[in-house]
């Protein structure tokens, strides 16, 4: 069968719509303050033991010439949350420019999508990476059968997580300078995913509105409903959905995204078990030397990067180099971050705050202080 861009870049394709009769019920939090719950994380996990960043090289390193890689590679099985798409863009620059050979790696993408947890595989050791969002390594560390995992490393620097809606006030064919308030959203309905409700409560807070004022529906991965009028606000990635959107003939797309409202987290993480640090160290070492160089190499030549990734894709991904080089834009950013810190390198304080917000939302578990 084949894939349409909007089954790759939006997940499942069905949708399920259905009215939200209690919103505070579904928006439920833990009812610990942002202070309590900073104080629970403190109290239960050392979140600097889940991080290191020791294999990241920095932007001046000298790196090995790649006509010169050895001929025995250690192969690595990476375990992507989703299906490669461009979303993949360093990994496959990294594979085609022999950057992952240089350093005596064969990186094997191994794709997920629905019913594929690769975290749970990484456990298993069925792979040997995961590549995924900080927020389940979390909830797995704490949770009753947790694992000893390890982040290694962070290609993006943020959470394109966002609502999405139409500017219905300009024409579709234009793009849209409106700023999102609570007052635009207040009577209005407000699609998410399955899982993320606790984003809805977030939201709400960080605008100063209630859960009671909206309507809150369940909905699929793609922006159909958006599109039709069925929902008003659309819960998705920013560098994914709206690419839907502007081919369906909608320039007029305007977003808030969660990093816009004060939530810290990473994307593409790559994470490890901890019991394999000292068997494939050196290993995981030449991966992160790899794929940093990677970044470095994606945010220098952007359109050799573009045509090397629209090559890699399988075509039934229905990508072109306009498409990928559209995401680009809007990722690049989160490849940067706020410039505090190097690329792929994570931050130990961000992560306790993130774990803490996590916590204050009821998406972990921890005993709270007496």
């Amino acid at each position: 069968m084949k894939k349409s861009l909007s089954l790759i870049s939006a997940g499942i394709a069905t949708s399920f719509l259905f009215g939200c009769s209690n919103p505070d019920q579904v928006l439920e939090k833990s009812g610990l303050t942002p202070e309590q719950a900073m104080a629970t994380v403190k109290a239960n996990l050392d979140v600097s033991s889940l991080v290191m960043n020791d294999y990241i090289p920095g932007p001046d390193e000298v790196f090995p010439d790649p006509d010169g890689a050895p001929v025995e590679l250690t192969p690595l099985r990476v375990g992507l949350s989703w299906v490669a798409n461009d979303q993949v863009a360093p990994w496959f620059v990294g594979q085609e420019k022999g950057f992952f050979a240089a350093e005596g790696v064969e990186v094997i993408i191994v794709e997920g999508g629905p019913g594929r947890d690769h975290l749970v595989n990484l456990v298993g050791g069925k792979i040997d990476v995961f590549i995924g969002a900080p927020e389940p390594v979390l909830q797995l560390t704490m949770s009753p059968t947790g694992a000893d995992v390890v982040m290694l490393g962070a290609t993006l620097k943020g959470s394109s997580a966002g609502w999405v809606t139409l500017d219905r006030s300009i024409p579709n064919d234009q793009r849209s300078t409106k700023k999102i308030t609570a007052d635009d959203i207040r009577g209005k309905r407000v699609g998410l995913q399955g899982g993320a409700e606790f984003y809805g409560q977030f939201v709400c807070d960080r605008l100063g509105i209630r859960p009671d004022e909206f309507t809150l529906l369940t909905a699929g991965a793609t922006p159909d409903a958006l599109i039709t009028g069925a929902m008003d606000y659309f819960q998705c990635w920013i560098v994914n959905q709206p690419r839907i959107l502007e081919r369906s003939g909608y320039k007029n797309w305007v977003a808030v995204t969660f990093n816009d409202l004060g939530y810290e987290s990473y994307m593409d993480i790559s994470v490890v078990k901890r019991d394999t640090l000292e068997s494939m160290g050196a290993a995981y070492r030449g991966y992160m030397r790899a794929l940093t160089r990677s970044m470095y190499y994606l945010l220098e030549h952007p359109d050799e990067s573009a045509a090397i990734v629209e090559k890699s894709l399988d075509p039934v991904y229905e990508l072109s180099v306009d498409d990928i080089q559209w995401r680009f834009e809007r990722e690049f950013p989160l490849y940067r971050g706020d410039g505090s810190e190097p690329i792929m390198k994570m931050d130990v304080g961000k992560l306790e705050r993130l774990t803490a917000l996590l916590v204050e939302y009821g998406q972990i578990e921890m005993q709270p202080l007496p």
